[in-house]
């Protein structure tokens, strides 16, 4: 099983690879389109091996537990399989989530549960932005100034995935 979960991460990081040699996102998603047939019968392979665990182990042992699991899930865990756009596993936003519950103690003061809530969008917002290398501040000042006149059709050309920067004589007040 850990073969198999290495191999799957060995093809996808020969796709990054391949794709950073020409340095687009459209060659990334095309390299993990290629990528994804060799993925997906080693993602089939562990879908048979956790069958198989499910069927020969005693339901209560901890490895027929995990295979009914992955099982249950398996939907959820072979999305990546059809979408060049996702990675195979979501680290980023795991990474991202342990320095919000690091932090926690020190943001139980943000004055309302409103202010949480806030707080919270804007550290998504942030983790956004370092996931796409996108400069946080230069991004928000922007925004702030192009909200009110973007379009609601071409609101998403201002989430920071998507984000060009506009030097402030470009943009239309």
């Amino acid at each position: 099983m850990l073969d198999m979960i290495r191999d799957l991460y060995r093809i996808e990081r020969a796709a990054r690879n391949k794709a950073e040699a020409k340095g687009s996102e459209t060659a990334l998603f095309q390299a993990r389109k290629i990528a994804r047939r060799d993925s997906r019968k080693i993602v089939d392979d562990i879908f048979a091996l956790c069958r198989e665990w499910q069927q020969n182990e005693l339901p209560s042992s901890s490895l027929a537990k995990a295979a009914t699991y992955a099982l249950n899930i398996e939907n959820e865990l072979k999305k990546f399989l059809d979408d060049p756009k996702l990675n195979l596993d979501n680290n980023p936003a795991e990474i991202q989530m342990r320095r919000i519950s690091i932090g926690r103690r020190n943001w139980l003061f943000t004055g309302s549960e409103t202010g949480g809530q806030n707080l919270a969008i804007l550290f998504s917002f942030a983790a956004t932005c370092k996931a796409n290398a996108v400069n946080y501040r230069q991004w928000l000042e922007d925004v702030l100034i192009r909200i009110n006149t973007t379009p609601a059709s071409l609101i998403d050309t201002l989430l920071p995935q998507n984000w060009k920067f506009q030097p402030r004589s470009e943009i239309s007040r």
